[in-house]
């Protein structure tokens, strides 16, 4: 492991298993309460492994294609997702998948592990869909809601609604040396992966390296300021863990321009945004909001 921060994969896997063609291995064991944050990686060395069609009776599952391909199976529909596409599973939906390619990785990112789990038998026939319009998938380069500011876009790519109210996923899109500076993590911990380019991460004033070569995984503890800085012009991350309401902050400053702009410079102000919304780690709102 770079450091205890960047997590190189599938090295820093702290348990592997193989079974057949099929080998999982574990980077974050799942934590608290609700047991969140669970992350394995899923690949394969060959074509056509099948992960049975089921359900869950809690809790949430979210699938990122790390690379290849993989047929889904879910609620009716047949569906294909590739590198970059993300899949979010509520307790209660069916859903199957396939492997379509030797050497195919996917991670999946669970949100409360006190579930089990039920075998279904799958639907004879199912629907051909275009992966863009089913509501469980976020498909590469497309999100449901996005924020641009100088040096940086914020692409919502799993709202709060789809995790049980736990959390939210987003995609950050850093111009090169765009750093974004944590100076108090106490919420939440901060989990990323690196979706392209490369990265410089500084926590305690130690500085390690990450890149999406591998699909990194970025994983901070509580109380503990750090900071990202992009080293590429194709930085893309995902954060995998924003306890804030961010989608809604940053609402709130777009409805601020556009009705009461003034009060954007207001200190006051943005502290209400900071309070209201939980997002502590944004100390330094104007960054953003400029």
């Amino acid at each position: 492991m770079d450091g205890k921060y960047v997590i190189k994969t599938p090295s820093d896997a702290i348990d592997s298993r193989t079974e057949g063609p099929l080998t999982a291995d574990l980077y974050i064991p799942p934590y608290g309460p609700y047991q969140l944050n669970e992350i394995r990686d899923y690949r394969v060395s060959e074509a056509g492994y099948k992960v049975g069609y089921h359900y869950s009776d809690k809790g949430m599952e979210t699938f990122l294609v790390i690379k290849g391909s993989i047929e889904v199976v879910l609620n009716g529909k047949k569906f294909v997702l590739t590198a970059g596409d993300i899949l979010n599973v509520e307790a209660g939906c069916p859903y199957g998948m396939t492997f379509l390619e030797a050497g195919t990785v996917i991670r999946q990112m669970c949100t409360d592990r006190n579930n089990r789990e039920y075998d279904l038998l799958e639907p004879a026939s199912c629907a051909d869909t275009d992966k863009e319009k089913v509501n469980e998938v976020a498909a590469d380069g497309k999100g449901l809601y996005s924020f641009g500011a100088e040096g940086l876009r914020l692409v919502l790519k799993v709202g709060r609604w789809q995790l049980g109210g736990y959390k939210e996923v987003w995609e950050l899109q850093l111009d090169k040396g765009y750093r974004l500076q944590y100076n108090d993590s106490a919420e939440s911990e901060g989990l990323y992966m690196v979706r392209s380019g490369q990265l410089t991460v500084e926590v305690d004033g130690e500085e390690f390296h990450a890149s999406a070569d591998d699909g990194d995984l970025i994983h901070i503890p509580v109380n503990t300021p750090y900071s990202l800085t992009a080293l590429t012009d194709d930085c893309i991350i995902r954060d995998f863990n924003v306890s804030c309401h961010l989608f809604r902050l940053l609402e709130m400053i777009e409805a601020a321009r556009d009705y009461f702009p003034e009060k954007l410079k207001e200190q006051a102000y943005l502290d209400y945004l900071i309070e209201v919304n939980k997002a502590i780690k944004f100390t330094s709102l104007q960054k953003v909001i400029n």
